[in-house]
């Protein structure tokens, strides 16, 4: 009896501490929106932000013009910040999906090809002035082309793994690395031949910023970070499974090429959307999952929405960083590559191979 009441104990202990974890990622997210909203040209305390941002929610707009003026821009924030948790947290559980799933820690959710697909349909649009949706504002016209272009590269991947069901996990990986250099080399073409103007434009997308963010696409970003948490949660078991062998993982009931294939589907539309409004933000789903893996282990009931935690918090982080580094700021992008780089560099040193 004593032996059981001990391995009950150390069971709790063993939970306790993966909700532990979770509650201070979600804590200091909560801190990074206060002060994500504070932070900009005109910048505020955190005990004034914290004030505006509650007094607003609750109808308690000031009258006085200076501080009515104070409560727009504190508000006019808002969408950038519960934005860039909806975007971090679908990059965070992509890639800890595609980490799962492929058995790579490699694995993040550009891996399908989603930002080379993504970054040719604004050339396409900004150079060319092709548009698939034509006729709409130019906003949506660019974020419709980035759409429709990032979901093509994911076609020809969930393409090669129904066609071929001798594909291994690295070979879907190679097809994805394919799609994407030659994606790349078709945009790298129009870049050389667009002007200055439009080179710009594209860089700016292409480094990736939560600043397009605003009320009119926020209930969009919104509503598919929470159905990317809940759809992918729903395949934790299954991706438990696939951590062994594809045979082990038969013999068990799970169908690894089908699993595989919903997943690809699933993370392709969820960063496609992604994409489309923010551009390609790095390392927030490479580091976020790996992070995770090294306080919670390898069990994705617990690793899934922690790895989203975790993307809402790097990314809201960065972007703090990123407007406070110059006057002008900086996209969030920028900040996710130069910190996300050696920090995943540490991670790889100091990964345990049991996580895997």
């Amino acid at each position: 009896m004593g032996t059981l009441e001990s391995f009950m104990k150390d069971h709790r202990d063993y939970i306790r501490k993966k909700w532990v974890f979770m509650a201070i990622c979600a804590v200091v997210t909560a801190v990074a929106v206060i002060i994500e909203i504070g932070t900009g040209r005109y910048s505020l305390s955190f005990t004034d932000s914290l004030g505006y941002f509650f007094g607003h929610l609750t109808g308690n707009i000031p009258v006085d013009p200076g501080a009515a003026l104070v409560d727009s821009i504190v508000w006019d924030r808002v969408p950038t910040a519960l934005g860039g948790i909806a975007i971090g947290a679908i990059l965070g559980v992509c890639g800890c999906a595609m980490q799962s799933s492929m058995k790579n820690p490699l694995a993040d959710p550009y891996m399908t090809g989603i930002a080379s697909g993504a970054s040719l349909g604004v050339a396409l649009m900004l150079v060319a002035g092709f548009a698939v949706a034509g006729g709409g504002a130019f906003d949506v016209a660019i974020m419709a082309n980035a759409f429709v272009f990032a979901m093509i590269p994911a076609g020809v991947m969930v393409f090669f793994t129904i066609v071929n069901r001798n594909l291994s996990t690295n070979g879907v990986i190679l097809v994805g690395i394919a799609v994407m250099f030659f994606f790349n080399a078709v945009t790298t073409v129009l870049k050389y031949y667009a002007p200055d103007s439009d080179l710009a434009d594209m860089y700016y997308w292409s480094v990736g910023s939560i600043g397009p963010l605003n009320w009119k696409n926020l209930p969009i970003v919104l509503v598919v970070g929470m159905v990317s948490v809940v759809a992918l949660q729903y395949f934790s078991r299954q991706l438990n499974v696939l951590t062994m062998n594809d045979a082990s993982a038969q013999m068990l009931g799970v169908d690894p090429r089908r699993v595989r294939t919903y997943l690809l589907v699933l993370v392709s539309l969820f960063t496609a959307v992604a994409v489309c409004y923010t551009g390609t933000i790095g390392f927030v789903g490479l580091v976020g999952p790996h992070i995770c893996r090294m306080f919670l282990g390898s069990d994705n009931r617990y690793l899934l929405p922690a790895s989203a935690m975790a993307g809402a918090m790097i990314l809201l982080a960065a972007d703090c960083i990123a407007k406070n580094v110059t006057m002008a700021g900086l996209p969030a992008g920028v900040v996710t590559a130069l910190i996300g780089g050696p920090v995943f560099l540490f991670l790889l040193i100091r990964q345990r191979k049991s996580d895997w």
